[in-house]
C-alpha cells in the first residue's frame, strides 16, 4: 500500500510539474521517427499489473510498420494516460484495445484507444481536456486530479498531432491520437530486418 500511494503521488506530482511546464512553455520535445508498435508493447507491458488488478484485458492490434514523428518518451506518457483512464473507468471483465492505421491522404498515423466502459455523455466530451475538471469522478473511487487527459492534449499538440474523442453512452469510448506518419531510420529498419529473421 506504501509503494502504491507513493507511485500515485508521484504521477500526480508529474502531471502537475508537466502541465506548469506546458503552460509557461518551457516543456519541449525531441522528435524523431518512433516505430509504434514498440512504443504501444511497452506502454502495455507497463499497464498489465493495473488491467490485472481491475480484470480488464488490454489487446494491441498494431502493424509493426508504422512510424510517427514523436518523442519516444512522451509518446509512450501519452499511451499510458490514456490505458489508464481506459482500464479505471472501464467495467469488470471489460477490454481495452490499441490499434493503429495509416491514412494515406493527409500521411497520419492514427493510434486508437478502445474501452468497453460506460461512455461519455455528449454534453461532457468537450470539458475532457478542461485541467482539473473530473466531470463528477471526484465523487468516486477512481483516483486522479483531472490532468491527465490535458497533459496529454498539450504533449500531443507540441508533437504536431490531434487528439479526439469517440463515445456512445453504454458502449465505451475511443481516444484517436493521430500523429505525422514518419519513414524509419536505418537502425530501425536493420531492427525490423531482424526481428522479421528470428521470427
Amino acid at each position: 500500500r506504501i509503494v502504491a500511494a507513493g507511485n500515485h503521488l508521484a504521477s500526480l506530482l508529474n502531471d502537475v510539474l508537466d502541465i506548469a511546464r506546458i503552460e509557461a512553455g518551457g516543456l519541449k520535445v525531441s522528435l524523431h521517427p518512433v516505430p509504434v508498435n514498440e512504443a504501444v508493447a511497452a506502454a502495455t507491458d507497463l499497464i498489465q499489473p493495473t488491467a490485472l488488478e481491475h480484470g480488464v484485458a488490454v489487446e494491441a492490434q498494431v502493424e509493426n510498420h508504422h512510424f510517427v514523428e514523436a518523442d519516444d518518451q512522451r509518446l509512450q506518457q501519452i499511451l499510458l494516460n490514456l490505458l489508464s483512464n481506459a482500464i479505471k473507468y472501464n467495467r469488470d471483465g471489460g477490454t481495452v484495445t490499441v490499434a493503429s492505421r495509416h491514412t494515406a491522404p493527409d500521411e497520419l498515423v492514427r493510434i486508437d484507444v478502445i474501452d468497453t466502459g460506460p461512455g461519455i455523455s455528449p454534453d461532457k466530451i468537450e470539458r475532457l481536456f478542461v485541467p482539473y475538471d473530473r466531470l463528477g469522478a471526484e465523487a468516486t473511487k477512481v483516483q486522479g486530479i483531472g490532468l491527465g487527459l490535458a497533459v496529454t492534449k498539450s504533449l500531443v499538440e507540441l508533437m504536431g498531432g490531434s487528439i479526439s474523442v469517440a463515445s456512445e453512452q453504454g458502449r465505451g469510448c475511443t481516444f484517436t491520437v493521430a500523429l505525422r506518419a514518419a519513414s524509419p531510420d536505418q537502425e530501425d529498419l536493420e531492427r525490423e530486418g531482424t526481428t522479421a529473421r528470428s521470427a
